[in-house]
């Protein structure tokens, strides 16, 4: 990779972290995700995503023992079902913009994916890039005028 460097092109190394040598670092697709100018969006989007999804399951527990104090009561007072009723639709509008969090970090891991590999003029895998799937989400338009340089017996074009 760094004999590649020298000669002027953007090599891309992508590996699980634990193959790539302390060496190659600064050219694996980690270290290059990590430096990326939206990493502190998705790590801001990532934690909202994570207290909703606390939130979620907040909810539901609070709601579960409503309904059973709902079930109990042999003529639940109006404004205990008032507050069920509140707390299904809290609980439906929290799952929505939990499911809408999820579809933006999925949309900004993608964006930086293409980003960092539409950067590159050679990618180098320790496994078959076909099997990939950290490039599965890339079509062969994002790729076409990539050179893959690939390692241990991986399949080359």
């Amino acid at each position: 990779m760094e004999g590649l460097a020298k000669t002027g092109l953007k090599p891309l190394r992508v590996g699980f972290n634990g193959n790539v040598r302390k060496s190659l670092a600064e050219y694996s697709l980690d270290h290059k995700l990590e430096i990326h100018p939206l990493h502190p969006t998705l790590v801001t989007t990532v934690k909202e995503a994570e207290k909703t999804l606390r939130q979620v399951q907040d909810l539901t527990k609070a709601l579960k023992e409503l309904n059973k104090k709902l079930w109990e009561a042999k003529t639940p007072k109006k404004s205990m079902i008032e507050r069920e009723r509140k707390m299904q639709a809290g609980l439906i509008l929290t799952r929505t913009q939990h499911k809408n969090l999820q579809r933006r970090i999925y949309a900004i891991q993608q964006e930086m994916l293409r980003e960092v590999v539409a950067a590159a003029d050679v990618v180098s895998a320790g496994f078959d890039l076909d099997d990939s799937r950290l490039i599965k989400g890339l079509s062969f338009a994002d790729l076409h005028d990539m050179c893959y340089c690939c390692v241990h017996g991986s399949q080359c074009n």
